[in-house]
């Protein structure tokens, strides 16, 4: 487990695999840790409470319907995936989750991780949820343009109130 730094300026991230994120809180307060952030946990003698995200990959087709094959051509199997990816966000957020991390990938037509714009995505996450921030896990520097990436962080953040990440 390392120590790393969030955008945000008084929070501090504790970074594990990318199964989920953590943010640590001071405990019993909900207060964001003090300017010091910087120090190691185990140096500061307090203790902290810990949020935690979801994390998903946007999977066209269950098991049975992506050995057919070509599941990523069916508008039915995606039309559900992304329907369940809103439910699931939903969900998330009724139960306490912090966050909602998605990836992006290209030209899956088997079926496997079919999510090609990340902004695209986290609108319709932030559409199904009011206050849990939506994480997407990067945009792909090959298939993207600096600039534009730039300009839809940015209004993706300010649409979403502050809740992109």
């Amino acid at each position: 487990m390392t120590l790393g730094e969030d955008k945000c300026k008084n929070c501090m991230t504790l970074s594990m695999p990318a199964l989920f994120q953590v943010f640590s809180y001071r405990a019993g307060t909900g207060e964001q840790l003090p300017e010091a952030r910087n120090t190691p946990v185990a140096q500061t003698g307090q203790s902290y409470n810990m949020k935690f995200g979801l994390f998903v990959y946007c999977t066209v087709g269950r098991r049975h319907e992506l050995e057919a094959g070509m599941a990523g051509r069916d508008r039915a199997l995606y039309g559900r995936m992304i329907d369940e990816l809103g439910r699931t966000a939903a969900f998330g957020e009724k139960h306490g989750y912090f966050a909602f991390g998605h990836p992006e990938h290209h030209l899956q037509i088997e079926g496997f991780e079919a999510s090609n714009d990340p902004a695209l995505m986290a609108m319709w996450l932030g559409k199904h949820t009011t206050a849990m921030r939506i994480v997407t896990c990067g945009f792909v520097s090959t298939a993207n343009n600096p600039l534009a990436v730039a300009e839809k962080i940015a209004t993706m953040d300010h649409m979403l109130g502050g809740r992109f990440g």
